[in-house]
């Protein structure tokens, strides 16, 4: 009787990849904890840090390691169908979550962009409608100093202008 050969652990996943991933899952918690919380500064710093994963994991989709690399696990709408009709076991991505892992890219290069630019759109107007504010105010300072003042015939003893 022969003994069973022992079997290297040979990890499918590099570094990379898996900071990458584990980053994602903290990046999109705290992207709903800063919404939720009002917290827009660092929701839009978060923002960034996930456009820079996105970016990143594109560029090693292309010239990291032999599993991480787009080309060995995004195989097309038949391998997806067959593996739908009769799955198999593969290592690294099925064919199946290839396409999760596109559709995932896809949001986070789509969505954070648009949210960046809305968010550059918007500034302005919360500017505009501070200065509103602040001409406002002022208007309304304006009125409340005039009842405060003294009457008109005292005003010329200071040579201050009436209201």
């Amino acid at each position: 009787m022969t003994k069973p050969r022992a079997v290297k652990h040979w990890p499918v996943w590099d570094w990379p990849v898996r900071l990458t991933h584990w980053f994602f899952v903290v990046a999109v918690i705290a992207m709903w904890w800063t919404g939720e919380e009002g917290l827009f500064e660092w929701h839009s710093k978060l923002g960034y840090v996930i456009l820079t994963l996105v970016v990143s994991r594109l560029i090693w989709g292309f010239v990291g390691s032999y599993h991480a690399r787009f080309v060995h696990f995004v195989r097309g709408w038949k391998a997806v169908a067959g593996y739908v009709k009769e799955p198999i076991e593969t290592v690294g991505h099925n064919p199946l979550g290839a396409l999760s892992v596109l559709a995932l890219l896809g949001v986070g290069s789509r969505q954070t962009p648009a949210a960046a630019a809305a968010a550059a759109a918007a500034t302005p107007v919360r500017a505009q409608s501070r200065k509103r504010t602040r001409r406002k105010t002022q208007r309304m300072l304006r009125k409340m100093s005039c009842r405060m003042r003294p009457p008109a015939w005292k005003m010329n003893l200071f040579r201050r202008k009436a209201c």
